[in-house]
């Protein structure tokens, strides 16, 4: 299946006063790519600002994000589903 999303060299906006999104439609959309078909996640930038990047990123279940560190703060919205986050100092 080819990917309806834009090509990354394809130009859409990624910084901008004001960008909306329909996190149900793009969701829908990355899980109808090939990518999510043959890996345990999948994701898309939404937002890459000079202090702030949003991802959507969708997560199979028991998929883990190896740990990482993040150059600023990190929040996380869970849309559906479930998910355990750990840092160094909690678990939620």
């Amino acid at each position: 299946m080819a990917s309806e999303r834009p090509h990354p060299t394809t130009e859409r906006p990624l910084d901008a006063p004001l960008l909306t999104f329909d996190l149900p439609a793009v969701l829908a959309q990355l899980k109808r790519e090939d990518t999510w078909a043959h890996a345990p996640r999948t994701g898309i930038t939404l937002l890459k600002g000079q202090r702030l990047q949003v991802m959507l990123v969708a997560l199979h279940a028991g998929a883990t994000i190896p740990s990482h560190q993040a150059d600023g703060p990190i929040t996380v919205q869970v849309i559906e589903g479930t998910l355990m986050f750990r840092t160094e100092a909690h678990t939620l």
